[in-house]
């Protein structure tokens, strides 16, 4: 990566900026994952790829994009029972 860089700077290219990515760019609608997402929040990102028809990683990389990452159902804690509490409270200690 460095190397890559440093070629830029040595050719008088000292833009910051990326270039764009090769192959083609992606069609998958970021605003629709959005709208299915905040609808049913317990849906996983897996159940996700299946309904957009893409791989699950798909789903995970434009959630990270849109800052949306952890907050699908599988990653939002939960709240535990009471003997679940105390059961942790009593692990924790000994």
């Amino acid at each position: 990566m460095c190397k890559k860089w440093f070629a830029r700077f040595k050719s008088s290219d000292t833009s910051l900026e990326d270039k764009p990515g090769k192959g083609r760019p992606s069609d998958f609608d970021d605003q629709a994952l959005l709208a299915v997402g905040e609808d049913d929040e317990g849906l996983t990102t897996r159940m996700l790829a299946e309904d957009f028809i893409v791989n699950q990683p798909t789903v995970v990389r434009h959630l990270k994009k849109l800052e949306k990452e952890g907050t699908i159902a599988g990653c939002v804690p939960h709240e535990l029972s009471y003997n679940f509490r105390t059961d942790r409270a009593r692990i924790f200690t000994e």
